[in-house]
């Protein structure tokens, strides 16, 4: 495994590079009128979008409680969406910079790809549950899931075994197909910050493609004048 700026580089990319590049394919993002890299500028630095959102769970009540964190095709039956504020009895949510609701109504309009997870939890234990990454597709019978169990990222290197950063995340997305569960257990605190890289973004794109068109009129314009 190699990794270069912020895409990493196994066998099999490796392979479908060599077909890509005799067929005279490249493609980095930068200029992609469709894509926010946030700070970045492509993919090859997508790490570098200062894109993150914190997310404080509190349970204290006495059962676990499973999170959604945003709406899908088919959502699970016995997890409650992530909401700010109260999410069921006992249980609440905070975000920020902006609300957990702000964040879920953003993500039905713009799938953005996630690169961390970091997590603080107030016990230890709490990073025992599984990062669920559960993707629905209207074609096949059923979802598909993956986890990350956050406690095999302790670090025996750091002095504080409650906060870890799961990384190798950085294939899932967040959309109108793909979501995260997780469990808050009982009598648990823990904040989950998600460091996001690029985005869809239809919007913005709009204003960016009638940039490029004044540009390209005013670029006639100067040949009509011999400049």
């Amino acid at each position: 495994m190699k990794q270069v700026g912020s895409v990493k580089i196994d066998d099999a990319l490796l392979e479908k590079a060599m077909g890509a590049r005799a067929e005279g394919q490249t493609y980095t993002g930068a200029g992609d009128n469709l894509v926010d890299f946030g700070a970045a500028r492509s993919f090859m630095n997508e790490d570098d979008s200062a894109k993150r959102v914190n997310i404080v769970l509190k349970n204290n009540g006495q059962t676990d409680v499973d999170v959604q964190f945003n709406d899908i095709l088919e959502n699970v039956a016995s997890a409650h969406l992530l909401a700010e504020g109260t999410i069921v009895t006992d249980v609440t949510a905070k975000g920020s910079p902006r609300t957990c609701d702000v964040l879920a109504k953003y993500i039905k309009t713009h799938p953005i790809r996630i690169r961390a997870i970091k997590l603080n939890a107030k016990y230890t234990t709490q990073l025992d549950y599984p990062l669920r990454y559960r993707t629905e597709n209207p074609f096949t019978k059923n979802a598909v899931e993956v986890e990350r169990i956050p406690s095999n990222y302790q670090s025996q290197d750091t002095n504080n075994p409650n906060m870890v950063e799961v990384k190798d995340v950085n294939d899932w997305q967040l959309s109108d197909m793909s979501t995260i569960l997780y469990t808050i257990g009982a009598g648990q605190e823990v904040t989950i910050t998600i460091l996001f890289g690029a985005a869809l973004d239809i919007a913005g794109a709009l204003g960016k493609k009638a940039e490029d068109a004044a540009l390209t009129v005013a670029s006639a314009y100067l040949h009509s004048q011999g400049a």
